[in-house]
């Protein structure tokens, strides 16, 4: 990895710039709020049956709202045998929102999907679109689903012979706030005497009015070394550098199209992306062939799972950081085997995934490793109704696994499932909320969200018998009703609210008769600071609890750890108190007006902690109307956020 890294390094750092998202809220599409959820075990929530609503889901992570809606992609079946994207709904029926025509919109997607804040999807097909040396079939696609259910192309690959542009993309996409998209494809790039057809490529594409362009980060030429055939999906950390995973290459001997695979980092510069390899697989015990993506932890450890080699030759679980890999598992059949899925992590540091074989009926498990590294075997698929052969991401939301088999169910073409995993109790994510008259120097209550779903307003020392509309706000003046909240006759209220699906960021507000009362603003209600007055306090928490990948990815899954405060003073500074950040080390305070988080400023001020990384110190805040602060590391370091999060 990146050799400006220097150990420890408890948070992921984040590169200040306009493609940051600062909010003070994160509430993420995949956050299933309404879904019901059944005793702790399996159940089969759809079987497709070949026909009209699809078949064979093959590597999905579904994606679900605060409706309880799931979202996938079959890679066949739907009304032309091309593959569909469906949605399934919380009361467990299946809805079919597009069917792929096998031409030029696409054919057999075999990826999930994302979303961005309108509600339109984006994808990638396999097949379909230009004709090409790699498939007569189509080099693929990248699509986009608006909220109506109208289909776009995005991009239609053109293959090896078509200025070596990619093809054949089997991973699912990453969105940044920009709107920029970002992928692999398995096949494609430039054309070597070991990879005739390619070595496959990672690409970027810019949004332009209505057109898309196209730019490759990087072609692999089917080296040992530089990897070839990247299935997996790219992830991300916060100074913009790129990982993922070939299942070609590697140091298994022989040609570079050797199938063993290699771990893979991808940095930015002045001349365009380079390519650094972390680690490359010899297939031996080791592991061979990263099928899909990785997931990474606050101290830069990725963990990920080979679908061959081991010690048993039936695929590993491991981690890998710039000092080493460790196999955490080795699977042996019994306990499955030839892992295909990616995994994904709690916020306790348990891993969750699938294994597409093995197990008693051989035909795939569901497995979680805890953070000692033991194995539990969850659920063994029996290869009848309740499905076989799972290959997809799993989707965990508040103690739920959610996932996919390509077999089984009622017809023998694939099952949507999930299962309740025992005793998951709800993370708690709170924030502070305020009267508008300028003099409390105490809360008025709170506004509590938790991953089970619920959002809660609790109020007091308000005007009693009162109703106040509730708002959510995305901007300074983008607000949306997300209900209404009544005191009783003490001037107390505890009132559940709904918050709309979708990735937000901001505050909510309550209002009567179309005046704010209450915000959860750090600095509320006006283009100016009442220093005599107001003294407003907001906790701190790591930049990984709050943010994502700065291109639509997900938070890192974490405990909402307070890591100190900051509190608007009488004498109209602020006062920052960090606990537990990196040692002897300058942190700075910016504020950013708008939840973009493009036009952000630097507070003048700065604090140096001390041995134990506690420090506290004061800055200058600007008057503006919006409460997005963050502390960060003059040398690129840890990061802090005054707010809450939810994890995605």
């Amino acid at each position: 990895m990146s050799s400006n890294r220097q150990p420890p390094a408890p948070l992921i750092p984040c590169r200040r710039d306009s493609r940051r998202l600062a909010v003070a809220v994160v509430l993420a599409l995949s956050i299933l709020t309404s879904r019901a959820v059944l005793a702790q075990g399996y159940q089969v929530l759809h079987s497709f049956t070949g026909g009209s609503d699809g078949a064979t889901p093959v590597f999905v992570q579904l994606l679900g709202d605060s409706a309880g809606n799931l979202y996938g992609t079959t890679s066949a079946g739907g009304t032309h045998n091309s593959g569909t994207i469906f949605r399934s709904s919380a009361d467990g029926s299946e809805t079919v929102l597009y069917n792929f025509t096998g031409g030029s919109d696409g054919a057999s997607p075999v990826s999930g999907l994302i979303a961005d804040a309108a509600g339109n999807f984006y994808g990638t097909a396999l097949n379909g679109g230009h004709s090409c040396r790699n498939s007569s079939n189509g080099c693929g696609v990248v699509y986009k689903l608006s909220p109506a259910g109208a289909q776009s192309v995005i991009y239609s690959f053109l293959g090896v012979q078509n200025n070596s542009d990619g093809a054949l993309p089997q991973g699912s996409l990453l969105l940044d706030f920009n709107g920029n998209l970002f992928g692999t494809t398995s096949s494609g790039g430039i054309s070597t005497t070991d990879c005739p057809n390619g070595g496959g490529t990672a690409f970027e594409l810019t949004p332009s009015g209505n057109s898309w362009t196209e730019t490759q980060q990087y072609t692999f030429l089917c080296t040992s070394t530089g990897g070839s055939h990247p299935y997996a999906p790219l992830i991300s950390d916060f100074e913009g550098d790129f990982y993922g995973t070939t299942t070609g290459g590697g140091n298994c001997g022989g040609s570079g199209d050797a199938q063993c695979g290699i771990v893979f980092e991808l940095v930015p510069g002045p001349d365009g992306w380079s390519q650094n390899m972390i680690y490359s697989f010899s297939g031996g015990t080791d592991g061979a062939e990263v099928m899909n993506s990785l997931v990474r932890d606050s101290d830069f450890n990725l963990y990920g799972a080979t679908e061959l080699g081991g010690a048993y030759g039936e695929g590993t679980l491991f981690r890998i950081n710039e000092y080493d890999k460790t196999v955490l598992h080795n699977f042996s059949g019994t306990d499955g085997a030839y892992p295909v899925g990616g995994l994904i992590r709690d916020a306790a540091g348990n891993l969750y995934g699938t294994t597409s074989e093995g197990g008693s009926a051989h035909v795939g498990t569901i497995f979680e490793l805890d953070s000692s590294g033991n194995l539990t075997t969850l659920h063994t698929f029996a290869g009848g109704t309740d499905g076989a052969y799972p290959k997809g991401t799993l989707l965990l939301s508040h103690g739920v696994l959610y996932g996919t088999t390509t077999r089984g169910g009622s017809s023998n073409q694939g099952t949507v499932f999930q299962f309740s995993l025992p005793g998951t109790a709800p993370l708690q994510y709170d924030v502070s909320i305020y009267g508008q008259n300028g003099h409390d120097t105490q809360p008025n209550g709170q506004v509590t969200v938790n991953t089970v779903g619920l959002t809660t307003v609790q109020l007091n020392r308000a005007s009693p018998s009162t109703t106040y509309t509730a708002q959510f706000c995305i901007s300074y003046t983008d607000c949306v009703s997300v209900g209404t909240v009544t005191t009783n006759s003490s001037g107390a209220a505890n009132t559940a609210v709904t918050v709309p699906p979708g990735m937000w960021a901001g505050d909510f507000q309550l209002l009567l008769s179309g005046t704010m009362e209450f915000s959860t603003s750090f600095l509320p209600c006006c283009d100016y600071a009442e220093p005599g007055s107001q003294v407003y306090y907001a906790t701190l928490q790591p930049e990984t609890a709050v943010y994502g990948f700065p291109n639509g990815g997900p938070p890192v899954r974490q405990d909402p750890l307070v890591s100190g405060s900051m509190q608007l003073l009488s004498s109209g500074l602020i006062q920052v108190g960090l606990t537990g950040a990196v040692p002897y080390t300058v942190y700075t305070v910016t504020q950013c007006p708008l939840a973009g988080g493009s036009d952000c400023y630097q507070l003048t001020g700065q604090g140096t902690t001390d041995s134990q990384g506690d420090a506290t110190f004061t800055v200058q805040p600007i008057t503006l109307p919006e409460d997005i602060f963050s502390v960060v590391s003059t040398s690129g370091g840890a990061g802090f956020v005054a707010g809450f999060a939810m994890p995605y």
